[in-house]
C-alpha cells in the first residue's frame, strides 16, 4: 500500500482489517493499531487478534519465499500466519495445530512453541 492510499484487507468477525494507516481512518474505517517491537512479534500479536481456528501456519520470518507461500496458504484457508527466528515461534492460545513453512535449516526440527 502506498503512503496515502488505504485497502480493505479482509472482513474477519464483522471488522474489516484495513492496510495503510491514517488512510483508513480518514476512510471513516474504525482503526486499531497493531504494532510489535519487531515483525515476530507483529505477526504473533495480529493472529491473537483474529478469531481463532486453532490451525497456524509457521513461516522462517527471515525467507521471503517461505512466509509469501504460506501467506497465500493463511489468506485461502482461514489459518493463522506467525514467523519464527529459528529458535522458538510464539502461537496463538487455542492453537491445536501448526504447518512449518521451511526446511531443517531455517525451522529446526525440534522448534520450541510457546503460547502467551
Amino acid at each position: 500500500v502506498r503512503p496515502g492510499q488505504s485497502v480493505a484487507v479482509d472482513k474477519v468477525a464483522g471488522k474489516t482489517i484495513c492496510a495503510g494507516g491514517s488512510a483508513c481512518a480518514a476512510a471513516g474505517a474504525s482503526v486499531t493499531k497493531v504494532v510489535g517491537s519487531d515483525r515476530y512479534e507483529t505477526a504473533y500479536l495480529l493472529a491473537s487478534t483474529t478469531p481463532a481456528k486453532g490451525k497456524v501456519l509457521v513461516a522462517n520470518g527471515m525467507s521471503y519465499a517461505d512466509s509469501l507461500v504460506a501467506g497465500a496458504l493463511a489468506g485461502s484457508t482461514g489459518a493463522n500466519l506467525v514467523l519464527s527466528n529459528a529458535k522458538r515461534v510464539n502461537v496463538p492460545a487455542g492453537t491445536t495445530s501448526a504447518h512449518l513453512f521451511g526446511g531443517s535449516a531455517v525451522l529446526p526440527d525440534n522448534l520450541p512453541m510457546y503460547t502467551k
